[in-house]
């Protein structure tokens, strides 16, 4: 019986320490990074900032820091990178915005794609998907419980308020399920950053033409995928061609 209550201490204080340690290490990777960050070591803070996110890649915080370490090392593609990933997942920070934009601008791309305006990018971007599905869904709710009080519970009677409370919540409801399905839709298309300029061919062979290069740091939506070749083009200028 001691041996068994030995054993399951033994257990409990293992469970509950390693939440604890590896805390304590990631406190100490991310206090390596800010103070090779204040010595003007970037590179070596962005490393250190890259090793938080294996250990945690939903930390926001962590992309943007390591985006900052590259961008001020001049290294403007994974700057872009970073600072995207962080984007995606807090869209509503104005600094990851406005970074973002600066290390488009410095790769020679934009944020916004052509012919739309900053702030409706902006706003297109206001929710992630899995908050836009989640408001979706209580939207989906509300219209519900809404119409069934008004055809079983008050049997048709006359609502005026809670009519226009259920149109009102089925338009919110309706508008973010467009919203969600775009959002969707967008994220299969299948979008990635040059890091290194990219010569295109004109078809998916080393014997066919180099059509055009392009520069590192642009955006490029993949088409197609044949065998180790990839057709793109990209979204500021519109050029196409196979990629390997």
């Amino acid at each position: 019986m001691k041996f068994l209550t030995l054993l399951t201490l033994l257990t409990l204080l293992t469970l509950l320490t390693k939440p604890v340690a590896a805390e304590d290490r990631l406190a100490a990777v991310w206090n390596e990074a800010a103070e090779a960050y204040r010595g003007g070591n970037y590179l070596q803070a962005a490393e250190y900032y890259s090793r938080v996110i294996q250990e945690n890649n939903a930390c926001w915080q962590a992309y943007y820091n390591a985006g900052n370490a590259y961008l001020k090392a001049g290294n403007y593609p994974e700057a872009l990178e970073l600072y995207w990933r962080a984007f995606k997942s807090n869209p509503r920070s104005s600094l990851v915005a406005d970074n973002l934009a600066l290390a488009a601008q410095k790769a020679g791309d934009s944020l916004a794609p052509p012919g739309m305006p900053m702030a409706l990018y902006r706003l297109w971007n206001l929710l992630i998907l899995e908050e836009s599905i989640a408001l979706c869904l209580v939207f989906w709710w509300i219209s519900a419980v809404a119409l069934w009080i008004k055809y079983f519970w008050l049997e048709r009677r006359p609502a005026p308020v809670l009519t226009k409370f259920s149109i009102f919540s089925s338009a919110c409801f309706l508008f973010l399920f467009l919203f969600a399905a775009g959002h969707a839709a967008a994220g299969r298309r299948g979008w990635m950053i040059l890091k290194v300029p990219g010569l295109l061919r004109s078809g998916p062979s080393e014997s066919l033409p180099i059509t055009t290069q392009i520069p590192e740091g642009r955006y490029v939506h993949i088409i197609e995928k044949k065998e180790s070749w990839l057709l793109i083009e990209t979204r500021k200028e519109g050029i196409r061609g196979w990629l390997r």
